[in-house]
């Protein structure tokens, strides 16, 4: 019977084992009343032949006849001859009473945290483990690394943080990467993003090839918004690891943060050749159209709109054409997002721009009294219908 703590980058780490102490250890390690030390006697050499199941028998008539005079090494060894029948759950009550007749009776700790682990209460398991180590003299590291790692497992993070601050002070010797894992986990379920990346710093300096690190720490910079840190982290993980589709966009967008538009298109069709998606379309057409790329706008857009035309699509469209120089077309396209997006007044007042551009009044008069029933667009509106009115 092992119980494992799962790290997100390692494998698991074994926390702890049943501790079963022999006949001679148990008789010598108190002064007993005789009919106790007969019972352990003839319920070890029971154990021992490996017949648990007369030992246990052998307790439980001791325990019923003696009920007014219980003794924490018969509720102990009762716990060892049920578990070595793999019935933890009969065990656990016994390891119980132990600990509740002898408070500073270690092994009794430690089984009974061995037995809530088991049973998956590491909420029990972490106090167990956590007492067992303050018995032993707080000198067994290993044993607190699992009491917070049970701590972790239960939900508790907030309790294993002094432990495994401890571990990984120096105090402790040299930290071992399971409890720098371990106080990393606790750190970022707390939203202690900053120590935690200060842990991942400490830690790349000695695995700066753990790409899972690398990943990790560009996502904890990215939500402190340090988008210049993350993108750093991002090159170094995607030197060593193929990015998915969805790293890819997240790059791309790190890149329009900072204001690195053309970047964040190239991101975006990088991930379009793996996963297309019409929003990520439109995105990489936003990008060009950030980057000052009409040519690569009217591009990209024109397979957009063909796979799931918007009134964005078509306006950006009209943009990059109108900085082309291509005003038939533009004011064509302006009209189309007009159409898609009837809420919008933007595309009716640069149609109305295209036509002042190739002097086309009718159209021009047209474009720019619609642009006039919206009211972010009625002041420029207005403005422009005097210029068309003059052609």
């Amino acid at each position: 019977m092992t119980t494992y703590f799962f790290s997100a980058n390692r494998g698991p780490v074994v926390l702890t084992v049943l501790i079963l102490l022999s006949m001679a250890t148990v008789l010598q390690a108190s002064e007993l009343p005789p009919v106790v030390q007969k019972t352990l006697y003839e319920a070890g050499q029971a154990m021992e032949n490996g017949s648990h199941a007369k030992a246990t028998q052998i307790l439980r008539q001791f325990r019923q006849a003696h009920a007014d005079t219980p003794h924490h090494l018969v509720e102990f060894t009762l716990g060892n001859a049920l578990s070595m029948q793999n019935k933890p759950k009969d065990a656990l009550p016994h390891y119980q009473r132990c600990t509740e007749l002898e408070p500073d009776y270690a092994p009794g700790w430690q089984n009974l945290g061995k037995t809530a682990l088991d049973l998956g209460d590491h909420p029990l398991a972490g106090r167990a483990l956590t007492r067992t180590y303050e018995l032993g003299g707080k000198k067994d590291h290993d044993l607190l690394f699992h009491a917070c790692a049970a701590h972790i497992l239960g939900g508790e993070a907030k309790k294993a943080l002094s432990g495994l601050e401890h571990l990984t002070s120096g105090k402790a010797g040299h930290p071992k990467t399971p409890w720098l894992e371990a106080l990393l986990k606790v750190y970022l379920d707390l939203g202690q993003e900053k120590k935690a990346a200060r842990i991942l710093d400490g830690m790349l300096a000695n695995d700066g090839n753990n790409a899972a690190l690398w990943k990790l720490l560009a996502q904890i910079q990215a939500r402190q918004n340090e988008y210049r840190k993350s993108l750093a982290a991002w090159e170094i993980y995607t030197s060593m690891h193929q990015p998915t589709p969805e790293e890819l966009v997240l790059m791309g967008d790190l890149y329009a943060a900072i204001g690195v538009p053309a970047k964040a298109a190239e991101s975006y069709e990088h991930a379009l050749v793996r996963k297309d998606c019409p929003k990520l379309r439109e995105k990489m057409v936003n990008a060009h159209l950030a980057a000052r790329n009409p040519a690569k706008v009217v591009e990209s857009a024109k397979t957009a709109i063909n796979k799931r035309p918007s009134g964005a699509l078509w306006q950006a469209m009209g943009r990059a054409l109108f900085e082309l120089g291509e005003y038939d077309q533009a004011a064509d396209a302006f009209a189309h997002s007009a159409q898609l997006n009837p809420g919008d007044g933007h595309p009716h007042l640069m149609r109305g721009y295209c036509a002042l551009r190739i002097k086309n009044r009718d159209m021009a008069l047209t474009a720019l009294e619609r642009a006039q029933h919206f009211p972010n667009t009625r002041a420029q509106a207005a403005a422009l219908l005097k210029v068309a009115a003059t052609l």
